[in-house]
């Protein structure tokens, strides 16, 4: 196998179900439980591949991205279901529901925050802009500036919208991921979307499981499925 660094340790843990010395490892200051070997595997996709739901559980709580990706797409819910554990499944979708919420929870929060702010009495921005000396003359070489940068990526398709206009680049790669795609973007809410779909071959967590023929994982997405349907219909 091929590992990166101090990763031989935790690997081999992973994969004999060793689950002292994986918490050992993960307990010690500044790992990163995120951390890929060569092939591009993290920690906790090598554990849903090929270890104990104990071993899972640890790497989950360690505070690992649910929604890493493998160089072709699939995510370690994606593993789960073609592996057919219906521990390891709701191990993950009960860590991403938790995660969810707390989510939801914040961005609540922020919600409320600005919700606040617009009703706290203060100066309004004419006052501030003839503090400052600010006539507003800036706008329009703003907004030439704008056009300049459009102007400039001319090559790319341009789209117009309400909030102004943007250049949209999609190019697609051989892997079937966009250009310059990451395989983990630190600012997507790490849950799952369950219906989020492999980059090679687009098939998502349910695909997989009925094409491997496990039951209990088909009747485990649909039920989670159905109460996100639900959740979405009484919002």
């Amino acid at each position: 196998m091929a590992y990166v660094g101090n990763t031989a340790r935790l690997c081999t843990a992973i994969v004999d179900g060793d689950v002292e010395h994986v918490e050992a490892w993960l307990a010690q200051e500044g790992v990163n439980p995120d951390t890929r070997d060569f092939t591009g595997r993290t920690p906790l996709h090598l554990a849903v591949m090929s270890s104990t739901p104990a071993v899972v559980k640890r790497i989950v709580d360690a505070g690992a991205r649910l929604v890493a990706r493998l160089a072709d797409g699939r995510t370690a819910l994606h593993l789960a279901a073609a592996r057919g554990n219906v521990e390891i499944l709701k191990i993950l979708m009960d860590k991403s529901i938790e995660n969810e919420a707390e989510y939801e929870e914040k961005k609540d929060q922020r919600r409320k925050a600005k919700a606040s702010e617009k009703e706290s009495p203060g100066e309004t921005k004419k006052d501030a802009d003839e503090q400052s000396g600010d006539d507003g003359s800036d706008e329009e070489s703003d907004d030439d500036s704008e056009a300049e940068i459009v102007d400039a990526e001319s090559e790319f398709e341009v789209k117009s919208m309400a909030t102004g206009s943007f250049v949209e680049v999609s190019r697609q790669s051989n892997n079937g991921a966009e250009d310059g795609a990451a395989l983990d973007d630190e600012d997507e809410p790490n849950f799952y979307d369950v219906n989020i779909v492999a980059w090679d071959t687009p098939c998502s967590a349910l695909h997989l499981a009925i094409t491997e023929g496990h039951v209990d994982i088909v009747k485990t997405l649909c039920q989670v499925m159905y109460l996100f349907l639900w959740h979405g219909i009484r919002d």
